[in-house]
């Protein structure tokens, strides 16, 4: 009898492991499909995204971005600007074919617009919204608290000593 458990025991075991791993793999599969797709959707149009940090959370004016085009058009050149200024003159070919690197300085605080469109290549324009925040922060928590800040727990009322 006590072997009878035991070996069903270890059979469930070795179900549940096999039946962990496919749908770990089952993952995998998908991601690999959204990278290929990522790769297609390229192929046909302008892509930016930045380096440094995430677009969302930009602090101190400036952000490291990489822009993407389809293929090579020397007669005309891509127009990078931001907020309507052009930053083209700040990118340089970068590490892989068909990307420019940047570092774009001059963020106001609050939401800013980069903008890549090759006017002549047939393609949409592409556009990423950035948020900057200041260099002190906060970045993703509430405003600063005032130094003079007591903390409400502290504002109980105590007995005198006697």
């Amino acid at each position: 009898m006590l072997a009878r458990t035991r070996w069903t025991y270890a059979t469930l075991v070795v179900l549940a492991v096999l039946g962990t791993s496919n749908r770990a793999f089952a993952g995998d599969d998908r991601q690999d499909s959204d990278e290929r797709q990522d790769r297609d959707d390229r192929e046909d149009k302008f892509g930016i995204r930045t380096l440094s940090t995430r677009p969302d959370r930009v602090s101190g004016g400036d952000v490291l971005v990489e822009v993407s085009f389809p293929h090579a058009n020397p007669r005309h050149p891509l127009i990078i600007s931001l907020d309507g200024r052009d930053v083209s003159a700040a990118f340089r070919p970068g590490d892989s074919a068909n990307t420019l690197v940047g570092l774009v300085t001059g963020l106001a605080l609050g939401k800013n617009t980069l903008r890549v469109e090759g006017k002549g290549w047939g393609l949409p324009h592409e556009s990423l919204e950035l948020t900057d925040y200041p260099v002190t922060g906060p970045v993703i928590s509430g405003p600063h608290l005032a130094r003079n800040w007591v903390p409400p727990w502290t504002r109980i009322a105590r007995p005198r000593p006697r």
